[in-house]
Parts: structure tokens; sequence; C-alpha cells
């Protein structure tokens, strides 16, 4: 041990050994005084004359040991506030620096199982590097399919087959067993949607910018009707075309980006918020980064019929989960709103053109819920 580290461990035993005999000794006064407050109270009334001062002595010292033990705890609850604060955040999905650290957890988790993620190479968590954490992975060949132009080059043989095949990885990834990877303490498993329910609605105190009661009908109604969890499952959060890297000449998925809502919970909820995602020509949305709008692709029914018989689950209460997804994102939207009238509030045009679409996709999940 240094010098150094000699005079840290002296200071710490002068400076605690007398803590910890004030406890004691307070302790031990406060669990004797009322046997002496009940002498002298005797003495008072002639049992003992002698005795009486016991009970303003006993009064006296129960107040004082009160004092003590406060004096001698708070310079160690201030030594666990300080070590707290200097403590790294953990890792939890979509908040703060632990995002990087949590893309590689689940990377090097989800490697041996049928879900195609990027190779880990390493993580960073000094923002000093680049302002921000990061991971770094291998290269992944292949396209993000986020506009329909870009799925030309497959043709309507292909654009089935990727559609197959982004449904199938989705499935596998709720068939991973979480205990068995090493993501089990991820987070809660049970209570998911009630958990969104709480965390969005206060996203939406905070963001939006006007009143709009669809909004807050949407949630009284996913409050009221919440579906019982089926089983445990990791969640992606934001699963879509738009967040793979898709190999056209293999027509398959190459690897499933974007991890930062990954969490553990409902499966369900991803098969919602791929369905925002997909094309419905009776009933389009707003969704510029979507390429499902392209001929070829099959309706959502069938790959959801798919993805039932792939993993047995009940996939009927597919409207409530679409429901919840068009209204998370409508507060994500009217977040996006909130920052740009916060920079650029000249900017109405793009303003209102961002509100007209949280409204659209408020709208959407009403009616999906039934109107």
């Amino acid at each position: 041990m240094t010098r150094q580290g000699r005079r840290r461990r002296a200071v710490a035993a002068l400076v605690v050994s007398p803590l910890l005999c004030g406890i004691l000794v307070a302790g031990l006064v406060s669990a004797a005084w009322p046997w002496l407050a009940l002498a002298g109270l005797g003495a008072f009334h002639g049992l003992n004359p002698a005795m009486g001062w016991l009970f303003a002595v006993a009064l006296g010292l129960h107040r004082a040991s009160r004092a003590v033990v406060l004096w001698a705890l708070l310079p160690i609850a201030l030594w666990r506030l300080r070590e707290r604060a200097a403590a790294p955040a953990s890792p939890r999905p979509g908040w703060g620096d632990g995002v990087a650290l949590l893309a590689t957890l689940v990377f090097a988790a989800l490697a041996g199982t049928r879900v195609p993620v990027p190779p880990p190479v390493a993580v960073c968590e000094d923002a000093s590097v680049n302002g921000a954490p990061f991971a770094v992975t291998r290269f992944v060949d292949g396209v993000v399919l986020d506009t329909p132009d870009k799925t030309g080059p497959l043709g309507d043989d292909g654009r089935v087959a990727v559609a197959h095949h982004l449904i199938d990885v989705l499935a596998d990834l709720h068939e991973v067993d979480v205990d068995s990877v090493g993501l089990g303490d991820l987070s809660r498993r049970e209570g998911y949607i009630e958990r969104q329910l709480r965390r969005w609605s206060k996203q939406w105190a905070g963001s939006r910018t006007r009143e709009l009661p669809v909004i807050d009908e949407v949630e009284r109604r996913l409050a009221a009707r919440v579906p019982e969890q089926q089983g445990v499952t990791i969640v992606h959060g934001d699963y879509r075309f738009g967040n793979c890297i898709t190999d056209i000449e293999r027509r398959k998925i190459a690897a499933v980006l974007d991890w930062e809502l990954c969490t553990l919970g409902d499966a369900m909820a991803d098969l919602g918020h791929m369905s925002i995602y997909w094309h419905d020509p009776s009933a389009p949305l707003p969704m510029t980064n979507d390429p499902t709008s392209a001929p070829g692709f099959p309706p959502f029914e069938e790959l959801l019929q798919r993805y039932a018989a792939r993993t047995g689950r009940d996939v009927s209460l597919i409207g409530y989960y679409r429901a919840f997804a068009a209204w998370r994102l409508a507060i994500i939207a009217e977040g996006v709103a909130s920052r740009h009238l916060e920079h650029h509030p000249d900017d109405t045009a793009a303003l209102e053109a961002s509100r007209a679409s949280v409204r659209r996709l408020a709208e959407s999940a009403l009616a999906a819920l039934g109107g």
C-alpha cells in the first residue's frame, strides 16, 4: 500500500471510529431511556425520592441520543451520495450514455442465435473521443430499405422473400431464451405495456405543443384494456425494414440494427410497431421511411399469420398493439415538433406538417381501438 493510501486509511479510522462509538452509545441510550424515565417518574410520585433526578436525565439523554445518531449518519449518507454520483450509469434501453454498451451487450448475446446482428468489435464509453460513447462492429454488406425505390433490384418475388424473412427474424428473436443468452436481467420482465404507458404519457406531458384530446383518449382506452402479456421476450422496440440491413442478392435480412429501445416484455409490441410501418392502401400513414408501398410486398395480415404459425402466439389482439404503437409514435413525433418549435420558431410550415402527422397517427390509434 502506498503512503497516500495508508494516510487515507488512518484518517478514515480516526473519523469512523468515533462515529461508530457514538452510534453505539446513542443506540444504548435510546433503548434504555424508557426504563430510566419510568424509574424517575415513580420517584416523583414518592416511591423513591432519591431517584427523582433520573426522569429529567433520561429525557435529556434520549433527545441527545437522537441528535448523535443523526450527526453520526450524516457523513456516511454524504459519502454514499458522492459514490452514487461518481458511479457510471447502468445501460438502460433508450436512455443516456448506456446505449453503446447496451448495443454491444445485445450483439454479443445474440451472436450465437438465428437473429442476424453486426459482429461486435469494441465499445468506447469515453465521450471525449468523438463526443459520445460509441460501439464498433464489423462491416455488414447490404442496403437499408427505407424508401420504395431502393427495393427496385428485388423485383416482386424478391420483395415477398425479404418480407417473409423480416417476419421470420422477428419470430426468431422472440423465441430466444433471455436467460440462456445472458439477457435475463436486462429489465423488468412483466408489465411491459403498463410501464410504456407511464413512460410515454410523461413524455407527452413534457413535450406537447398544444392540446390534443385524442392522445389522452387513446391513452385512457389503452390503460383500460391492457392485454395479458404472453410470456417474456426480447422486445426490439423499433423493428422494421428501416432498421435492418438487407442482403439484396440473397434476399435476406443481413443484420438488425438500432437496439436503443431494446428491453424485455411483450412480443406483440414489436408486431404492432411493424404494422405501422407496413403500407396499407386503405389507411395510409405518414411514414416516409417505409419501403412497402412499392408493388409486390405481401399484405401485413399474411406476415401476421406466418408469425403466428412459427411461434404459436395468439395474434388476435393485434389491433390493440397497433393502436399502442401509433400512439407512441405520435408522442415521439410531437417531441420532434417541440424541439423544432424551440429552435426554429419561424418555420411554421414544417411545424404544421409535423403536427398534422401527429394527429393522423393519434387518430389511426383511436381507429384501431374501434373509434
